[in-house]
């Protein structure tokens, strides 16, 4: 079961990993563009110099992609920028700059990485999600055709023991013709000792147990055969392929948020 699912596993694991290391990625540049920003404009934030500030900041929203740029001084918006969404996620991150020694100016700034590495890491995970699907079909039709073949085994061999139980059957009919002959004449053998008609009468008996006997075990057979008939399809209906909606449509969230 292990080694079926293990290219799954490794699959979803490189997804995984290509996720988190381009998050951790894009929140070291943005604390670090944020850190640059602060240090070439410190003085201008501890001062509270809003018209330096939104320069700075209209200047810098053409070298680097971002989906927010704001500035408030007092609670009060003196620069703002939005072509987005200001929360972070997985393609952007917002940080929030402010003044050391207490001062009222804020500075928010929600970045992306260049495009180049969004547009890479956005393929890669489309390539491996993509290949993660095949491999979850293809392990769901592995499974189907597991079921598939194991219930054909358990038919045939029922059909083998439905045959014999027909020509049982045959055999116990083909057993009482006689032996309602020979009940017939059973009571013209008085000329014969009485331990010779109880083991006539006794022979009867078990023979008429063993055509019955078999009859029995051949309506057994027709019944079993019935239920692992119907017990293959709901097997092989419940082994199909499930729903892949939510795995086709992370692609689709992962563009959405991107966005």
């Amino acid at each position: 079961m292990l080694k079926r699912y293990l290219p799954i596993i490794l699959v979803a694991a490189s997804v995984a990993l290509c996720a988190i290391g381009f998050r951790l990625y894009l929140t070291q540049y943005s604390h670090q563009l944020g850190k640059e920003f602060q240090a070439q404009n410190v003085s201008e934030i501890e001062s509270g110099n809003v018209f330096a500030l939104a320069s700075r900041l209209n200047s810098l929203s053409e070298v680097i992609q971002w989906n927010c740029l704001q500035g408030t001084r007092a609670s009060r918006s003196f620069f703002d920028m939005q072509k987005g969404s200001c929360d972070s996620n997985l393609w952007r991150q917002k940080i929030v700059l402010e003044n050391k020694s207490g001062g009222q100016v804020s500075i928010a700034l929600t970045v992306r990485l260049p495009a180049i590495l969004e547009w890479g890491c956005l393929g890669f995970l489309s390539l491996q999600i993509f290949l993660l699907i095949s491999l979850l079909l293809a392990s769901k039709q592995a499974a189907t055709r597991e079921v598939e073949q194991k219930h054909m085994l358990e038919m045939t061999k029922i059909e083998a023991e439905a045959a014999l139980g027909k020509l049982a059957t045959q055999v116990a009919h083909d057993i009482r013709s006689p032996l309602a002959a020979l009940a017939m004449v059973e009571k013209d053998l008085g000329v014969l000792p009485e331990h010779t008609r109880l083991m006539v009468r006794s022979s009867m008996g078990r023979i008429r147990d063993i055509a019955n006997d078999l009859i029995e075990k051949n309506r057994n057979l027709k019944a079993d055969a019935k239920s692992v008939a119907v017990a293959t399809v709901a097997n092989v209906r419940s082994a199909e392929p499930e729903s892949l909606q939510l795995l086709s449509s992370l692609i689709e969230s992962l563009v959405t948020e991107k966005r």
